[in-house]
Order: C-alpha cells, then sequence, then structure tokens
C-alpha cells in the first residue's frame, strides 16, 4: 500500500502533468534534411520513457522513408488532397486539445498545408485558446539555401508557438567539424532574427551507420544491444557500438539544450531495459 509521501509524490506528478500543455512537434523543411529521421529519434526517445506520444502523418508522397515504417499506430488522413489534410489536420488538434497528449507531426518537404492554414488565422492565436504548445522544427543541413523557405510568420510575437533549429550533422560532407560546417547557417540573419524572438538552436550528431540501421528496420535501442531479427545481417560490432554511444550519450546533449516544456512530457526517468 502506498504510503503518504507515495501519495503526495504521486500527486505532484499528476499535477505537473495537468498544469504543462501538451505539445505539437511539427517537423518543417526542404526535402531530404532529415525531417523524418528527427520526428523517428524524438518517438523513440520519449516513447521508451513512458510519454504519451501519438504519431500523425500528413505527407502526402510515398511510403518510402515516411515515419509509418518505425510507428505502426501512426495515424494519417484517409484522403490525401491539400484541403483534405488541412480538414484531418484541424479536427486532430481538437482532438489533441482535449486528450492532452503529446502529438509528432510528419510533413512532406515543402508542403503547402501549414502555410495554407497561416494564410487564414493566426497559429499563435490558435494555439493560446486551444492549449496546445506548438513547437516548429525547422531541420536544416550546412547550406543556408536550407532556410531560404523559412517563414519567420510561423513564429511572430505570440506565444505557444517554439521555433527549434535543429543541425542536422548527418548531412555534413567529409570530416568538417559541425560548428564550422554550420556557421554559415547559425551566423545567418534569418538566424539571428528567430533566436531574438525566442528559437533555440540544437545540432543533431551524425550517426554514421544510420542507413544501416534504418534499412533492417531495427529500433535504435534493438542497434544499440545487437539485437536482429532472424535473416537479417547483423550490425558489424563496431557499428554496434556508434549506435550505443550515439543513443546513450551523443543524444542527451542535443535534447538537454531543449526546453522541457517544448518536448514530450515524461513522468520519470526510469532505467530503460536493454532489448534482449
Amino acid at each position: 500500500m502506498a504510503g503518504p509521501k507515495n501519495e503526495a509524490i504521486s500527486g505532484e506528478k499528476s499535477s505537473a502533468a495537468k498544469s504543462r500543455l501538451p505539445v505539437l512537434i511539427v517537423a518543417v523543411g526542404r526535402g531530404r534534411v532529415g525531417k523524418t529521421t528527427f520526428l523517428n529519434i524524438v518517438g523513440q526517445r520519449f516513447r521508451e520513457r513512458g510519454a504519451r506520444l501519438d504519431v500523425w502523418n500528413i505527407d502526402p508522397h510515398g511510403e518510402t522513408g515516411n515515419i509509418d515504417a518505425f510507428f505502426p499506430d501512426v495515424r494519417r488522413p484517409d484522403y490525401m488532397g491539400i484541403d483534405d489534410r488541412r480538414g484531418w489536420l484541424e479536427r486532430a488538434i481538437e482532438e489533441q486539445s482535449a486528450s492532452r497528449r503529446d502529438v509528432l507531426l510528419d510533413v512532406g518537404g515543402g508542403d503547402l498545408v501549414l502555410q495554407k492554414m497561416l494564410d487564414d488565422l493566426d497559429l499563435s492565436s490558435v494555439a493560446e485558446t486551444m492549449g496546445v504548445r506548438v513547437v516548429i522544427a525547422q531541420l536544416v543541413g550546412p547550406i543556408v539555401a536550407d532556410i531560404d523557405h523559412f517563414d519567420p510568420t510561423m513564429v511572430g510575437d505570440g506565444i505557444n508557438v517554439e521555433m527549434l533549429f535543429v543541425m542536422n550533422a548527418g548531412l555534413i560532407r567529409g570530416d568538417t567539424s559541425p560548428m564550422k560546417a554550420f556557421e554559415p547557417v547559425f551566423s545567418s540573419p534569418v538566424i539571428a532574427a528567430a533566436r531574438a524572438k525566442g528559437a533555440a538552436v540544437v545540432t543533431l550528431p551524425q550517426l554514421r551507420c544510420l542507413d544501416a540501421v534504418l534499412e533492417r528496420g531495427l529500433t535504435f535501442r534493438e542497434a544499440a544491444a545487437r539485437k536482429t531479427p532472424a535473416g537479417v545481417t547483423p550490425l558489424s560490432i563496431f557499428d554496434v557500438a556508434r549506435v550505443h554511444k550515439w543513443w546513450t550519450e551523443g543524444l542527451d546533449k542535443t535534447f538537454e539544450r531543449i526546453p522541457a516544456e517544448w518536448l514530450p512530457y515524461v513522468e520519470s526517468e526510469p532505467m530503460i531495459a536493454e532489448a534482449s
């Protein structure tokens, strides 16, 4: 039977969950800058820690490489016309406001659904009214052109809409350090203006064997433990070591730099069992 102290701790956790805003994390950016990979990382990391996290996909393009491959319970519209997807997304966000579950949203590169929504409403005002915190995660590589299409009106000066720039080190060619490779992007007027409005900037560390993990259909936790389905070629010992260090150490530094209220809620940090 739980004692008074345990009941008090449980009550504090429940109070914290109720007082925070559920987050809607939307990955945006040009094609092939790592939007789905970033959401996959966030989804796996926080679900294995117990987060009540839903995954939505409104990417109208083909099945290859989209987030459905990683989360079997992903939700998506029945029809993929732009108005179909906009209507579906608006209804889904209303449901999120009621359920208070955190959500990851995958959209296609250059998709116009969000822009169509912004044409006739104020995202910050809607987010405030519905009690949802929208986190726009802009994925960029080490070229300034990756932020050419960034729309600063998505952030504005309102509340409940946060801007997160994710510098994807996996897109760096050669052995250039991330600090040097991303210097032109980090020092651009676009980033400076966004940071002045409260935007955060983080680096997503490179995993050299990322494609090998994804091609095998492995979760990152499975790859770090060298768990491989029958009939699938195992990762090399060296790649297993790379995944383990990246998953258990490298990514910690990235997520420590993101405000906790911008991320899915976890009541506690349980010990994560190694995949067997």
